[in-house]
């Protein structure tokens, strides 16, 4: 395996703790961006540069407890071309919710992707998800949404793409210190899922 980081412009310790780590284990590499351009282009590269066989992307904040990877490996081993973490999943145990504003606008964001997108999908904006490779370069390759609607393009990737998606429940916490700005992210988020939209269609 190898532990692939994607530094998108942070202005934390983060360069150079994994360029340390990586100093003493080459499983572990840097992929360092000069600037944010946000969290759909760093995924983008992440993808593009993964070079697994199966392909896990998750928060750097590990909000989704790790014990699911396994789940998502027999998934993706099983046939599944994608799979989503599902916090909406009956299995799923939130551990610590998110303040309730941000939970909110998450389930409002859902509500809006589901009618524009795919029904089928109670998640979104779950941190993990999983891919077998081919999944993998060709949402690297097609991929535009810079920003939070990265996930709403995904799913409609599936869906143009006739690929088999399939979701796994996760015991996932809300971690503090977000510097998301919630007023602009709606904003972005809300042109960006119409592009999306509109491009599915």
């Amino acid at each position: 395996f190898e532990i692939l980081v994607v530094d998108d412009g942070s202005i934390d310790r983060t360069t150079e703790l994994v360029l340390a780590l990586a100093r003493g284990d080459r499983r572990i590499r840097l992929l360092w961006m000069n600037q944010n351009f946000g969290k759909g282009a760093a995924l983008r590269a992440g993808l593009g540069a993964a070079h697994g066989r199966y392909v896990l992307t998750m928060d750097a904040d590990l909000s989704t407890d790790l014990e699911v990877l396994p789940r998502v490996l027999d998934e993706l081993r099983g046939g599944a071309d994608v799979v989503f973490g599902d916090r909406r999943h009956p299995r799923s145990h939130l551990c610590a919710r998110q303040p309730v504003l941000r939970e909110w606008l998450g389930r409002a964001f859902t509500l809006l992707a589901r009618g524009c997108i795919d029904p089928r999908v109670r998640d979104f904006t779950c941190d993990l998800k999983g891919y077998r490779r081919r999944a993998a370069r060709s949402i690297a390759a097609r991929s535009q949404i810079n920003g939070w609607a990265h996930d709403a393009e995904i799913a409609a990737l599936c869906a143009v793409l006739r690929w088999n998606r399939s979701s796994v429940p996760v015991a996932w916490s809300h971690v503090a210190g977000s510097r998301v700005r919630l007023g602009r992210a709606c904003v972005t988020s809300l042109m960006e899922l119409l592009w999306v939209a509109f491009r599915r269609w």
